[in-house]
């Protein structure tokens, strides 16, 4: 993978590491402020076990939503942070407002047990100089939890904070407008936090903040995208004049259809049952084949999916996503009644995007 590459899994959650990562000793010298090779590797080694902490705190988040039974379909280490994807938001905001709590929970628990430590030891809890060593190491360990902690529950939407806050708000709000309305006080903070960053040339902070930023427009997006996707059904968006063809007639018979009517796509039907699919590309394959003579039963894709015209949008958009269907027939009472494919299906968003 170019962005991210596998490095192992844990509790069947594979786990990436983005390239950014790379960049990790010249994180701990700019942090530093150091160039001594021993100042570099106790920086290196305290960032190296701090992104474990990370690691752990997505797996708070993963563990916690696997537990209301949405599982995770992988977590990413990234420079600024760890990401763990959910396969679908938890049904109810409490839930939701525990598996976003989950994370920072863990980075609590590891805070208290080395400051306990620290504390069985008579150490110090605070680090008495600046440049990380071996004589301050866990009191900094402990501080950077503590300061995970306090900058993931700003509520700056789309992290910990924030979700925490959509999930109040979801309590008497629909989830999009709660969405919204985190999206909204998040990317307040983050051009807050982007202004404070420039003044004080705090470049990291500036970088956050821009994730953060794009990353809630992008989620709210995403929602509402899905919203619209559950409210409409296949028959909103299905093609009701549409041309067939039966397995018995030859490729040339499509190919003549192709051009004068412009669909891309025909189901194929043997008398009046449904039996294959001849795609756009099926027909050029025929065609540069020198081979439009041949019957269509010869170059119908018989594994193909039907939906109801009641189906949700949804449906079929994930259909079209996860697999390589090019045409989807639409089935009432055994006979096919409409016609839905990915270039129709996107013009339908579009129009309606329009309207809205």
């Amino acid at each position: 993978m170019l962005r991210s590459f596998r490095v192992g899994q844990l509790f069947n959650i594979p786990i990436f590491l983005h390239w950014s990562l790379l960049l990790l000793p010249l994180m701990a010298i700019y942090s530093n402020g150091s160039y001594e090779p021993v100042n570099i590797i106790w920086t290196t080694l305290f960032f190296s076990l701090l992104f474990v902490c990370v690691l752990f705190h997505e797996y708070g988040h993963a563990l916690s939503a696997r537990y209301y039974g949405v599982d995770t379909t992988d977590i990413t280490l990234l420079i600024i942070g760890g990401v763990a994807r959910l396969m679908r938001l938890p049904e109810k905001p409490w839930q939701e407002f525990v598996v976003a709590a989950a994370g920072p929970a863990v980075n609590v628990v590891i805070a208290v047990v080395v400051y306990l430590f620290l504390w069985l030891t008579d150490s110090s809890f605070f680090p008495e100089q600046q440049i990380i060593g071996s004589h301050n190491f866990l009191q900094y360990f402990a501080l950077a939890n503590i300061s995970l902690v306090v900058f993931n529950l700003l509520p700056a939407f789309p992290m910990d904070g924030g979700r925490m806050l959509r999930a109040v708000l979801n309590i008497k709000l629909s989830r999009l407008k709660a969405t919204y309305i985190a999206k909204l006080v998040g990317q307040f903070l983050a051009v807050l936090a982007a202004g404070i960053g420039i003044y004080f040339g705090h470049y990291t902070l500036i970088f956050i903040a821009i994730f953060v930023f794009v990353s809630a427009r992008a989620e709210y997006q995403g929602l509402k995208q899905e919203a619209f996707l559950t409210n409409h059904q296949v028959k909103d968006a299905m093609k009701q004049q549409f041309y067939i063809v039966q397995q018995s007639n030859n490729i040339e018979y499509a190919v003549q259809l192709l051009t004068n009517s412009g669909q891309q796509h025909f189901p194929v039907l043997n008398m009046m049952e449904l039996n294959g699919i001849l795609t756009h590309q099926q027909i050029l394959r025929a065609i540069s084949k020198k081979d439009t003579f041949a019957p269509i039963s010869d170059y119908m894709i018989k594994n193909f999916m039907v939906l109801s015209p009641e189906d949700s949008i949804r449906t079929a958009y994930q259909l079209f996503q996860e697999n390589r269907y090019e045409l989807i027939p639409i089935v009432e009472n055994g006979v096919v009644i409409g016609i839905l494919d990915k270039a129709g299906l996107n013009e339908f968003f579009r129009i309606k995007a329009a309207k809205n």
